[in-house]
């Protein structure tokens, strides 16, 4: 499903690249979560891998398809950490704008609409179609960009940070949400957080990022991801240790 072979990436005006030579496989399904130290490229992976930034070599695809390059990527939809709703647009308008956007030309129709609105009843905010973001609470705004997300029917779901700027209790129910929508959809996901219980959590695998450049891949397996009661389980502290400790080899200087 995702397929990034020898990637280098640097921005302008730095030596030290972010990837050099950086090799990555996302099986179709797959729930991944990214962690690592602050700059160590989290974010910088989702734009390369949305289209939103251009590699200096190496290949990205999803789904077969090239997207180093070529602008945003069609198969992949990118939720924000800082929600990216236009302000002076309602959440009906908010929910529709990704369809619109690819479809610009007069063809937001009932078929677009239906798609917006189904999510916007799925994700339980569908009685604030007619709200501004600024009516909304952190995770109303969230529940927005995630409808918005969903309603293109992305093969990939990019998530930056999603759930930081929302209360804990906000946050443990987007969680769980997420949790339901890939139990329901099984639709690719990539999350990057920096909670490590957040980590193990959400992620059946978790990408460990080292300081740059990243050349090699660190993995963590966790098939028991995506299930709420696992936060309860002895396996879910063990798991959490393991992590917290490849993180502290990661810091090592």
């Amino acid at each position: 499903m995702i397929e990034v072979s020898n990637l280098v990436f640097a921005y302008p005006g730095q030596s030290t690249p972010v990837f050099d030579g950086f090799s990555w496989r996302v099986e179709r399904g797959e729930a991944w979560t990214v962690i690592g130290p602050s700059g160590c490229g989290k974010t910088t992976l989702l734009y390369l891998l949305a289209g939103l930034r251009r590699p200096d070599s190496g290949r990205i695809s999803v789904g077969g398809a090239d997207v180093a390059g070529r602008g945003p990527c069609a198969d992949a939809a990118l939720v924000l950490q800082d929600y990216g709703l236009l302000p002076w647009a309602t959440v009906w308008d908010n929910a529709r704008l990704g369809l619109r956007v690819r479809r610009p030309y007069g063809r937001a129709g009932d078929g677009l609409g239906a798609q917006a609105q189904f999510w916007l009843e799925r994700l339980g905010i569908a009685e604030l179609r007619s709200k501004y973001p600024s009516q909304l609470s952190g995770g109303q705004r969230q529940r927005v960009a995630l409808a918005r997300a969903l309603a293109m029917d992305p093969a990939v779901l990019l998530l930056d940070e999603p759930f930081s700027a929302v209360d804990a209790l906000a946050r443990e129910d987007l969680e769980r949400l997420v949790m339901r929508l890939w139990a329901d959809t099984g639709v690719t996901t990539v999350l990057v957080t920096h909670s490590i219980e957040e980590a193990v959590l959400l992620g059946q695998r978790i990408l460990v990022l080292n300081r740059p450049p990243n050349r090699s891949v660190t993995i963590v397996e966790n098939h028991m991801a995506g299930d709420i009661s696992f936060r309860a389980h002895s396996e879910f502290v063990a798991k959490c240790l393991e992590l917290r400790e490849q993180l502290s080899d990661v810091l090592q200087p």
